[in-house]
């Protein structure tokens, strides 16, 4: 028999401050958990705008470092909390001017899994900032196979996020 599993993939609107996108995505999580995903999956750069519509130096300090960021923190708990998967794209900092696009990945147990840094990190404003090549890390993986793909809306904790569950069998 297939095994099934729930996704829930949740895109938010820029609210102006990281804060309340962080709140906002966790009620999202729950909502998306109470629903019966597995997985879920939250937009790029989640907590703030979107650097290819917004390219401003000041936006540097939404970055932090994954894993040992407050953000991953809170994720991990809210993670276990509700027994989720959770892909985390967010604006991550190595060292000074070395900034990445970087989806975290946290097992339902509240575990660090590893990282995803993507590629085409615009350059903003000074030469030493650099884009990254794609480095995926992971302590351990699990293939999914895409075959039959359903969705349906969910509610949304807030009218500035949604989220949308999608479940595919392997």
């Amino acid at each position: 028999m297939a095994e099934i599993v729930r996704a829930g993939l949740v895109q938010q609107s820029w609210t102006g401050d990281k804060d309340s996108m962080v709140s906002s995505a966790v009620a999202a999580i729950a909502s998306a958990a109470s629903q019966g995903a597995q997985v879920v999956c939250l937009q790029e750069l989640f907590y703030g705008p979107y650097f290819c519509q917004v390219q401003d130096a000041d936006y540097y300090s939404l970055t932090e470092r994954i894993p040992d960021g407050p953000t991953t923190g809170l994720l991990r708990e809210v993670a276990r909390q509700h027994e989720v998967v959770l892909i985390a794209p967010m604006y991550e900092v190595e060292q000074p001017g070395v900034y990445y696009n970087t989806a975290a990945v946290i097992d339902a147990d509240g575990s660090y899994l590893g990282m995803y840094r993507k590629t085409h990190l615009p350059q903003v404003g000074s030469a030493s900032s650099r884009s990254a090549t794609t480095t995926t890390t992971a302590s351990r993986t699990s293939p999914i196979r895409a075959a039959n793909w359903s969705a349906r809306q969910l509610p949304t904790p807030s009218p500035r996020s949604s989220c949308a569950t999608w479940t595919w069998t392997s």
